[in-house]
């Protein structure tokens, strides 16, 4: 693509870090920069430490075209020179608390028993591919280690960031011979308003903000007649609250069978509601498997706070009902008139070619939509990517290859949400074809024969293979070690090592 020199990137979290870096390394562009609502970068790993209700939550939730988040000011770093606090502004993040201190059975430990401030991967998976973690730190990194890498990770380009500003609107508009793209942002201390014209925008804001429930029948009247009772995973915090009730969890995938792990150890009854009959992963030995809810029960004489299950069974006294069934793609910002449209159930985003790039306009391209993968690293094999179209040095396939590439997602991974999994080995398949797509762009060299533009995006070797489907296996060795794991480095130290290779280094 040629012409794009003005480029605006929604969001400055890992994603839109990366998408800096990747961009600048270009050398082509007049102006890039980033919008950020958080006054921080890190994104999702802002860890906002208590709901206390505050966050409003519809039940059902099954409408992507909802308005922006509204922040929570808390009180920041106090002012030497000034006795009030500079207010803060706080967006609710998925994360949630992590069981530091309790005892548990390592006879029968459960992957995600002490998690999720906890990272879920080992750090050289984790890692971007130019900033090592350290070889101090943990195997499996906690949450307040990952905040610190990633505002060190961001320092060179912070300057590029414009913080405590959301994104309000993005259309496409004619100008001259060709379109640009029309942003509208807001500056959510000051509410004043601004509109900027760009070639190009990125999209790398996640999506992890407006949760899915599905809506089942009668669940909104019994919502409205037993508030608080149901919830999401997004607004879970700590297992405590669960002590001594009668719980559902509604969902087995990472974060049903995390939370319900932990929830397991303080309530009474814990029930997993899950559409198929099947083995369930690491179901806690307290845990009762029950079929799908069909029917949120009217509330009578014999019987409150009931469902009726897919088998006729019917459930009564419940405390707590808790999905955990994700998230949609939402994206209030953009244009209902930009067409075809990007979203619609919010199950996935429609038209985009390689889970990247916005089929009509390529000048349109959106980071980290597949899920179950390694962020960072797709972050970075994608921003690469989106860079080398951007500056000229790739081109979009034709019609055909594109039209090509989604019938074949759609036949291996369906038409729903399940279009954007790349569940490993998938997404290492996927970095490294992006990787090899990124190294047919058009080189320019200086004088001495270097590289003049283009930053190296990560390849995944044998090596990382190895460790990324074996995963599960180093988290539950990792957290056997109990309160030592702070003491673990390596795989090694946990005993692992990639078949046949006698080195030490890790990569970390």
């Amino acid at each position: 693509m040629k012409g794009i020199g003005r480029i605006c990137i929604v969001g400055g979290g890992p994603a839109g870090v990366a998408a800096l870096k990747y961009l600048l390394a270009e050398q082509r562009f007049r102006h890039v920069v980033a919008y950020e609502q958080r006054a921080t970068v890190g994104g999702v790993w802002n860890y906002s430490p208590e709901t206390d209700g505050e966050v409003p939550l519809p039940v059902p939730s099954t409408d992507p075209h909802v308005p922006l988040d509204t922040p929570r000011w808390k009180d920041g770093a106090r002012d030497p020179f000034n006795r009030s606090p500079r207010k803060i502004p706080e967006f609710q993040s998925p994360l949630y608390e992590r069981l530091e201190g309790k005892d548990v059975d390592v006879s029968e430990i459960r992957v995600t028993s002490l998690t999720c401030k906890l990272a879920n991967l080992p750090k050289m998976l984790m890692q971007h591919s130019d900033a090592p973690f350290g070889a101090g730190v943990q195997l499996f990194p906690e949450h307040e280690t990952i905040t610190s890498y990633l505002d060190r990770y961001a320092e060179d380009v912070r300057h590029l960031i414009t913080f405590e500003t959301q994104v309000t609107h993005i259309e496409r508009v004619p100008y001259d011979e060709h379109s640009i793209w029309r942003v509208s942002t807001r500056n959510i201390r000051t509410n004043s308003s601004n509109v900027g014209d760009y070639d190009a925008v990125l999209i790398t804001s996640g999506h992890y903000s407006v949760p899915f429930i599905p809506s089942i029948d009668g669940i909104s009247h019994w919502n409205s007649r037993y508030p608080s009772v149901i919830s999401h995973s997004k607004l879970f915090r700590k297992p405590e609250a669960f002590r001594g009730k009668k719980v559902v969890v509604v969902g087995w995938g990472p974060s049903g069978s995390d939370i319900g792990a932990q929830i397991g150890e303080y309530c009474d009854t814990l029930l997993v509601s899950v559409r198929r009959d099947a083995d369930l992963p690491n179901l806690p030995s307290n845990a009762l498997q029950i079929p799908e809810i069909e029917t949120f029960l009217q509330h009578d004489e014999d019987r409150a706070r009931a469902v009726r299950c897919k088998d006729g069974s019917i459930l009564t006294d419940i405390d707590s009902v808790l999905f955990c069934t994700g998230y949609l793609y939402s994206y209030p910002f953009l244009s209902n008139r930009i067409s075809p449209h990007l979203i619609g159930k919010g199950d996935r985003v429609e038209h985009v070619y390689q889970h990247i790039f916005y089929t009509q306009a390529p000048s349109l391209a959106f980071l980290t939509l597949p899920w179950n993968i390694v962020p960072f690293p797709v972050a970075e094999v994608q921003a690469a990517t989106v860079a080398r179209l951007w500056a000229g040095r790739l081109q979009m396939p034709n019609r055909f290859v594109i039209e090509e590439w989604e019938r074949k997602g759609n036949e291996e991974r369906g038409t729903g949400k399940n279009f954007h999994k790349l569940a490993p080995p998938a997404d290492v398949s996927y970095v490294n074809e992006l990787w090899a797509w990124c190294n047919t762009a058009n080189r320019e060299f200086d004088i001495d024969g270097s590289h003049k533009t283009g930053k190296v995006p990560p390849h995944w070797g044998p090596k990382e293979k190895w460790m990324r489907v074996n995963v599960p296996a180093f988290k539950a060795a990792f957290l056997r070690a109990g309160q030592g794991r702070k003491h673990i480095k390596t795989l090694s130290e946990l005993g692992f090592h990639f078949p046949g290779d006698d080195t030490v280094d890790e990569r970390i």
